[in-house]
């Protein structure tokens, strides 16, 4: 059964042609009895485990039954031809083993993932936004400890209103960011205004720099949620601008 969940997606077979599916056609017009198909291939395959079983489910449903029926039949031909060694040739595939493999050749890859989900991670469909709730009631039944919580903020501030010792200035994310990770969900049409605390020392710092429009602000600060503003307040402990990053690391940089 190990053998069986845990297919290796290599091609292990010399008669590339028994491997490679053949091309789809139109079901007959006749319909075909799913449950008697997945039935059929359960038996032959001498599968009886809820695992196995409900994997041919999701094959036959890919696949449709015709298609499903040739793959069985491939599978007995290449049995009734010495069968199909696993990847290290030690010894040969069971019946379940040669038709899973098989099946991992002949199902479209976007239903790869319902069948075998720890093989197809990448295949997953993203989490929509309006599914997270569920998870979050989960996730916050039992509540973990942040030793340091740190954000960066990267951007043009809009107005900013200095006083004696403190300077306030807001922003929010203009479009989806570059590079967003496979799997998280999309962010959601609103934004959030992000609410930026800065000493007056450190402002100084990089109010000039600022005046050049292609600068940009950049702040590591400590996130509070201001559920009263609907905002994220950010109290910056670093402040400076990509010129001045730069300008810095050039600086540091040792002399040729």
């Amino acid at each position: 059964m190990e053998e069986k969940q845990n297919q290796t997606i290599e091609a292990q077979s010399d008669d590339r042609s028994m491997v490679k599916p053949p091309q789809a056609t139109a079901e007959a017009s006749t319909p075909i009895n799913l449950n008697a198909v997945v039935e059929q291939i359960s038996t032959t395959l001498n599968e009886t485990e809820a695992k196995p079983v409900e994997q041919i489910k999701k094959i036959v449903a890919a696949l449709g039954g015709k298609r499903a029926q040739k793959l069985l039949k491939r599978t007995l031909e290449i049995e009734e031809n010495g069968g199909m060694p696993i990847y290290n040739e030690q010894r040969r595939r069971t019946i379940g083993g040669v038709f899973f493999f098989l099946a991992q050749r002949w199902v479209d890859k976007e239903h790869c993932h319902a069948i075998w989900p720890e093989m197809y991670p990448s295949f997953a469909p993203p989490l929509k936004w309006n599914e997270r709730k569920p998870l979050i009631q989960q996730a916050i039944q039992q509540v973990g400890q942040i030793n340091s919580a740190r954000i960066v903020l990267i951007g043009r501030p809009g107005r900013v209103i200095e006083k004696e010792r403190v300077v306030l200035a807001s922003m929010q994310v203009g479009k989806h960011p570059i590079g967003w990770p496979k799997g998280l969900p999309h962010l959601p049409p609103e934004t959030t205004p992000y609410v930026i605390y800065i000493t007056a020392k450190h402002w100084r710092k990089v109010k000039p720099a600022l005046r050049d429009k292609r600068d940009e602000l950049v702040v590591e600060g400590y996130p509070v949620y201001n559920s009263q503003l609907q905002a994220m307040t950010v109290f910056s402990i670093r402040t400076t601008t990509k010129v001045l990053e730069r300008t810095m690391r050039d600086q540091q940089r040792p002399a040729k």
